[in-house]
């Protein structure tokens, strides 16, 4: 699908049931780069995870920091999950300057009723907290970057495969830092009927400060 071998960060974001891991997956075969998501690593360290903040930070810095060998190897990555708090661009972005690795973000779009009719089809969603309230407000407010590939599942379910390749082969990897500023202040409010309170997302960068 890609005709060199230059290494690549690609990121596949998005809220709750917009199709992210589907993209990924598919992108992933055709183009043989290692699929990095972000439920899968939590549930496999901590399969008896609540998919509490605390436990999907871990899962995050353990994705993080897989994608830092692979890239450090000469190697691509995809990386597949919300990235909604801030803090997690942060850290990626770190790592896609000490790796010397250009960053392509590919956002996955989703309706508010759409992503509710779709939870509600799923027979049990990874992330345990999600509720239709939560689902339906992650799918309204999600902070989109808006400069890199928009896949809008609402329109078609299948990847525009010829887009994304030529995304990454002519598109412009994301300037240092512009992909965090525009998830700046976007914060889950509690909402009634949550499994548990959604704190403020405090803004920090760990790997961030590592690297530089």
């Amino acid at each position: 699908m890609l005709p060199d071998r230059r290494k690549r960060l690609i990121v596949v974001a998005g809220p709750p049931c917009s199709g992210k891991s589907y993209l990924a997956e598919i992108l992933a075969n055709h183009t043989g780069i290692r699929h990095l998501e972000m439920d899968a690593i939590r549930a496999r360290l901590m399969p008896e995870s609540r998919h509490a903040k605390p436990d999907r930070d871990i899962a995050y810095r353990t994705m993080h920091f897989a994608a830092e060998l692979l890239l450090s190897a000469g190697h691509s990555a995809i990386l597949d999950a919300t990235y909604m708090p801030v803090e997690h661009r942060l850290e990626l972005e770190g790592i896609a300057e000490f790796t010397g690795s250009p960053l392509f973000i590919i956002e996955c779009r989703v309706s508010p009723e759409t992503a509710i009719v779709r939870f509600g089809m799923r027979a049990q969603h990874a992330a345990v907290d999600l509720t239709p309230a939560r689902v339906h407000w992650l799918s309204a407010h999600y902070p989109l970057y808006g400069k890199g590939f928009i896949h809008d599942s609402d329109l078609q379910r299948e990847p525009d495969l010829a887009g994304i390749r030529a995304y990454l082969i002519e598109g412009t990897p994301v300037p240092d830092c512009k992909w965090s500023e525009s998830a700046c202040g976007a914060v889950e409010p509690c909402i009634e009927g949550a499994s548990e309170p959604w704190p403020a997302q405090p803004v920090g960068a760990s790997l961030v400060t590592e690297h530089r």
